[in-house]
């Protein structure tokens, strides 16, 4: 493509409806996901795409955007919010190799010493009001969020913890980088702690 070169609104209007009908295919969806899985990203690639995302992708931006779906997604009707949750949970499938290794680390650790409460749903099987936790234990109403170094690095912990306090369930953030050892005493007592204070 010649350098400067802009292309008229039709042209751009024909190649958006060309793409849509193509993703809208699932076989090519699949396709064009499954051509991506294992695709090695470089750290400096990493590095500058953070950066990238950190000066563009601002808080207040974030907050704007969070505002403006919560108003759409208001606005849709019922049987559309499901077609949309369907085609998430569809997509799902071959965007995301989960769980990983971190996760299953801590799933097993956590059945290990606690047999059978403990479940992994962060495959996008349970949604609590459109948040999808990692591991939940449904009787005790307890939730274990695992924190990725590279992926959550700019995240506030506080807010997740926060957002799911206010839907009736206590919530212990675990970070990729932190030693087993030390994780294992902060579950111990995250747990002791719930369980007393269920039982008063």
């Amino acid at each position: 493509m010649i350098k400067g070169y802009k292309h008229s609104q039709i042209a751009v209007q024909k190649k958006s409806e060309t793409m849509k009908r193509l993703w809208s295919d699932p076989e090519y969806r699949k396709k064009m996901v499954g051509a991506r899985i294992g695709h090695y990203i470089s750290e400096e690639t990493k590095r500058k795409l953070s950066e990238t995302n950190s000066s563009v992708w601002t808080d207040e931006m974030k907050d704007k955007a969070s505002k403006l779906s919560k108003s759409l997604w208001g606005k849709m009707k019922p049987e559309d919010k499901m077609k949309r949750v369907s085609e998430f949970l569809y997509n799902q499938r071959f965007c995301s190799n989960r769980p990983n290794s971190f996760e299953k680390r801590y799933t097993r650790l956590l059945n290990s010493m606690y047999p059978e409460q403990w479940e992994y749903v962060g495959n996008g099987v349970l949604w609590i009001d459109r948040k999808n936790p990692d591991i939940i234990n449904r009787k005790l109403g307890l939730i274990i969020e695992l924190y990725g170094t590279y992926w959550h690095r700019n995240d506030d912990p506080e807010k997740r913890i926060s957002f799911f306090r206010e839907r009736g369930y206590e919530t212990l953030v675990i970070w990729e980088s932190e030693k087993i050892v030390d994780a294992k005493k902060r579950i111990i007592e995250f747990v002791g702690k719930n369980l007393e204070s269920q039982q008063k």
